[in-house]
């Protein structure tokens, strides 16, 4: 490109409308300074230019996670099965499974499977739960066993229903 005149160099950064762009450089030659116009199509990634993190993330489809989530333990792919169809958003419920994997790095696969008996066991079904869980160390307390009811005790000085104004069925004593 020719240009008559005085040109000097520019360097700005450019987040607020294009937040994909990040430096530019321009040459200002008087008032008139090169735009770039917003592409009409839409966004588009190639494989090739991503960073290799964001490639082996790719790599786990919801099925893969499932099943790495049953090599851990039956509870932990319940549990993941739970995030992935219970969320209100399907991302979501990826980014919680993809959380356990990140839990099972950090903490062992065996704390990680204790963690989610205990969250299903108890009814909770966060992967905040799950983190918490492992960081306060609470999957290595024993669990609480359900206790079965026991069938009352038969005894000669335990009294009935009879001995109060008639048992249930009396509804005048009560009113």
């Amino acid at each position: 490109m020719f240009a008559i005149g005085r040109l000097h160099k520019e360097t700005f950064t450019c987040r607020q409308r294009y937040p994909c762009l990040k430096r530019h450089t321009l040459y200002v030659l008087s008032k008139d300074i090169f735009r770039q116009t917003k592409p009409d199509e839409k966004a588009t990634s190639i494989n090739e230019h991503r960073p290799k993190a964001h490639l082996a993330h790719l790599e786990w489809t919801p099925t893969r996670l499932l099943e790495w989530a049953a090599e851990v333990g039956p509870f932990t792919a319940q549990l993941a099965d739970l995030f992935q169809t219970n969320m209100p958003h399907p991302e979501m419920g990826y980014r919680a499974c993809m959380g356990l994997r990140s839990l099972a790095k950090k903490f062992t696969p065996e704390r990680l499977e204790a963690a989610a008996t205990r969250a299903m066991r108890l009814g909770i079904h966060l992967y905040s739960s799950v983190r918490l869980m492992l960081e306060h160390e609470i999957d290595r307390l024993p669990l609480k066993e359900e206790v079965a009811e026991r069938p009352a005790v038969e005894h000669d000085n335990i009294r009935g229903a009879e001995y109060f104004d008639g048992g249930p069925d009396d509804v005048e004593s009560c009113s």
